[in-house]
């Protein structure tokens, strides 16, 4: 994905973060101080962090998933129908107004980075899932689907490239 006119943009982001975000996992969202202490700095399937230590939401995550059997690696073809997939989305997106899209490899699949401004509450993250809803009703394929659980606040992902 180096090719990616977003790559450079994508790792400027994450240069600018604290060390402790860059040890394997990733907040996307702002992160009240005190629970990085408390965690010591490591992420592991959400546990050090609550919806409630997140100040900001900033990113709008979305998810395109190849349908495949739990835990199994995506295939190339699989892989490259997420991205595929994924850039549809992103220029749609950008054809609607909304800004432009961070693209990033997930490893299995394709990750949309939407910047927003949001705050923490209820209808902000229901704005969220709406949003994901919508993306999925959309996108959707017979061989690649949009995550529509990514809406948490505390949501992680893998360090892109890692």
């Amino acid at each position: 994905m180096s090719q990616d006119p977003n790559y450079n943009q994508l790792f400027q982001h994450f240069v600018q973060q604290p060390l402790y975000q860059m040890l394997g996992y990733y907040n996307m969202n702002e992160v009240n101080r005190n629970a990085m202490n408390r965690s010591g700095g490591w992420f592991k399937s959400g546990a050090a962090c609550k919806a409630g230590d997140i100040m900001r939401r900033r990113w709008m995550l979305l998810d395109f998933d190849p349908k495949r059997l739990s835990g199994i690696p995506s295939s190339d073809a699989e892989h490259d129908a997420a991205l595929s997939l994924g850039r549809q989305a992103s220029n749609w997106l950008m054809q609607q107004g909304m800004p432009e899209c961070l693209m990033a490899d997930s490893g299995n699949g394709c990750h949309l980075l939407m910047p927003v401004n949001l705050d923490t509450s209820k209808e902000s993250t229901d704005l969220v899932k709406s949003v994901l809803a919508a993306m999925a009703d959309r996108f959707d394929t017979e061989a690649v689907t949009v995550d529509k659980a990514v809406h948490d606040l505390p949501r992680i992902v893998r360090l892109y490239g890692s």
